[in-house]
């Protein structure tokens, strides 16, 4: 909507010359309004008009993860760390609300600790069901009738049915007929949601998982990827936790080389294994401002983590180049050489090394890492 000439029924300020109203978001969707007014006539014509209806998908994305961390914040108490800066994230973002306003069943798999609870919960945000109750089944304690009286429950309701792969044998049975009725047109019980750490595949290849159940599944999921492969994250996450550690909101300063240590250790627990040594800093902090490397590194040892010293330089994951340049870059979006040497534990010719056998180009480095649309490698 715009209008080129003064118009009070459609200006909200009476000095409004000219203005455009936009939707927030990605075509046919709208998670807000982009309303812009200009004192002059005529202003939202050619390019101006041109440069704002191509932003507000991104800026729509924005609004749209700032919604579902306030919706998170008040329902569970806790804020959720989204790295909303990058594309790559804002991409899975919109296939994450695409598959939670499906009614089939979604799969959310990844190792633990990775956030597949944070996930699960987004999905169900971004359903019908969003006022209504998540009930979490673990698959090890679901059997055959209790899964089944779940599965009938009320309609407008979530059931989260965490490690699928772990129902015993009846109880995969019954799993499995109630989403053939479902797909037959009958029933009408909550919004289910499944997690799993390993893919429906290989549960089913190993022979935990029926294989006619794994087919019938893996329909719609999605992937959460380590935070080995995501590392650009964890400077935001270590501030999160500190943040959230701390009485007056706000922790003490990582420095640089301590939160180098941090970047490179493989986190095998993902993010709650980062979070629990993130709070035990934070006790051991004892109203230090800074935390330096040997602070760290003194932690890491009294709690009995073996830290490793570097990354591996000889034959290094394309991956791992990758998210040290992207976690490094300046604010123009430049690699910043020197700062992810020191992240990788490497000397600075070392890196340029790497980088010219893995033949990557550096306007593109932040193009080429795509760890939440793609896996690492």
């Amino acid at each position: 909507l715009s209008f080129d000439e003064p118009d009070p029924r459609l200006s909200l300020h009476p000095a409004a010359g000219s203005g455009i109203a936009l939707p927030l978001g990605p075509r046919g969707e709208a998670y807000g309004l982009l309303l812009v007014e200009s004192s002059r006539r005529k202003d939202f014509t050619g390019r101006v008009a041109d440069l704002l209806v191509h932003s507000v998908e991104e800026w729509g994305s924005g609004v749209h993860l700032a919604q579902f961390a306030r919706w998170y914040a008040e329902r569970f108490g806790t804020q959720p760390h989204l790295p909303v800066g990058s594309s790559d994230f804002q991409a899975f973002a919109r296939r994450v609300a695409r598959v939670g306003r499906s009614s089939q069943v979604a799969v959310v798999y990844g190792s633990s600790g990775v956030g597949k609870s944070v996930l699960a919960r987004w999905l169900h945000y971004e359903g019908s069901s969003r006022e209504g109750r998540i009930h979490v089944i673990p698959g090890s304690l679901a059997d055959a009738k209790s899964l089944g009286a779940r599965l009938e429950g009320e309609a407008g309701q979530t059931l989260l049915l965490e490690g699928v792969e772990e129902l015993d044998h009846e109880a995969q049975v019954v799993l499995g007929t109630h989403l053939e009725e479902c797909r037959a047109g009958g029933g009408d019980g909550p919004r289910l949601i499944v997690t799993n750490e390993r893919g429906l595949t290989d549960a089913a290849n190993e022979g935990s998982l029926r294989r006619d159940l794994a087919g019938q599944l893996d329909r719609l999921g999605l992937f959460v990827p380590p935070l080995a492969d995501r590392r650009e994250e964890i400077e935001g996450l270590v501030k999160h936790f500190l943040a959230k550690e701390s009485d007056q909101g706000r922790g003490p300063e990582l420095e640089d080389e301590a939160l180098a240590l941090l970047w490179r250790q493989p986190w095998a627990g993902g993010v709650r294994e980062l979070e629990n040594f993130v709070c035990k800093l934070s006790n051991e902090a004892d109203g230090r401002t800074d935390i330096d490397e040997d602070f760290v590194d003194r932690v890491a040892k009294e709690s009995r983590a073996e830290f490793i010293a570097r990354i591996p330089s000889r034959h290094p994951r394309r991956a791992d180049l990758l998210a040290a340049l992207v976690s490094t870059s300046t604010n123009g979006g430049r690699a910043n050489k020197t700062r992810a040497a020191r992240f990788l534990g490497w000397d600075p010719d070392t890196l340029v090394a790497r980088i010219a056998d893995l033949k990557l180009e550096e306007e593109s480095f932040a193009e080429l890492h795509h760890p939440w649309t793609s896996s690492g490698t």
